[in-house]
This record gives C-alpha cells, structure tokens and sequence, in this order.
C-alpha cells in the first residue's frame, strides 16, 4: 500500500475513534463543560462562560444548558434572550421547574413589565410547589411571595398583597 493511503486511513480511523468518544462519552463531556460554565459566572468571567455554554449546546440540547443560558443572558441583561432559554428549559423538563419559572417571572415583571405573565407564573409556582423552592418553607416564602406580593401592588391590589 502506498504511504499516503496509510495515512489518510490511519487519519479517518483516529476521527472515527474520537468522533465515537465523543457520541458514547456526550453527557460526561457537556456536563464537564456546563460545570466550567458555571464556575466561569462566578468569577465574573462572562464570555468564557459563554464559550463553555456555547461547546455544551453542540453535543447536547438539554434542560440545564438553557437554564444556565438564560442565567447568563439575564446577567447580560439580555431579556429576551433569557426569557427564549427559560422557556426552552422549562419546555424540555427542567428541575425543580419552579426556579425556571421564577426566574421567567422576574423578567416579565422588572424588566419587560408585563404583569399578567408574570402573575400567572408566580401562581403556578404557588400551586403546591412553593415548598421546593428553598429547604425551609420560609425561604420558599421570601422567594415566591415577595416578589408576588409586589406584583399585586403594581396591578393595584393591595388586599392580595397583604
């Protein structure tokens, strides 16, 4: 065999073997690489969040990459790109989908100030599953029913706020 075609083969079985690696070892990489993201938001370090976010949604289209890049656009101050992920995220089965939904919430209410969409997704979460929202019920509390009492000022109904 001629030594180029040794090494053309040589070259497609070394893609095909990552490419393998890639397929059977997907969850762990873009899990590996969500993490990386995460940690580059908390130093601030938005745009390789970004990257990371970015390398994640290649391999996968699951519920936390649209989470975290909704977390990220909203930092950004990108509503309506956050509000686009945390819809796909809730779409795809986030969990616990009360935090998705309060985060949605919030940017109807603050910053796009619609009021009525806001409502019905606090609502939502007060359906039952205010109490997973914080280990302690009170936390659930300060995190649901602030903001929502809030709302309820804002659409003049001082009777439900209290």
């Amino acid at each position: 065999m001629n030594f180029k075609i040794k090494i053309f083969l040589a070259v497609i079985a070394i893609l095909l073997i990552i490419s393998g690696a890639v397929f059977v070892f997907k969850n762990q990489i873009s899990g590996f690489l969500l993490q990386r993201a995460i940690n580059s938001i908390y130093v601030e370090n938005l745009n390789v969040a970004r990257t990371y976010l970015i390398m994640a949604g290649f391999l996968e289209n699951s519920p936390n990459y649209h989470y975290l890049s909704g977390n990220l656009a909203l930092i950004q101050k990108k509503y309506e790109n956050a509000l686009e992920h945390y819809n796909k995220a809730i779409d795809l089965g986030f969990l616990p989908k009360e935090w998705a939904l309060l985060k949605r919430a919030s940017i109807y209410q603050l910053y796009l100030v619609d009021y009525q969409k806001a409502l019905n997704d606090y609502l939502e979460i007060e359906k039952g599953a205010a109490d997973r929202l914080s280990l302690s019920h009170e936390g659930a509390m300060v995190l649901l029913y602030q903001p929502l009492a809030s709302l309820y000022i804002e659409l003049g109904k001082p009777n439900e706020a209290i």
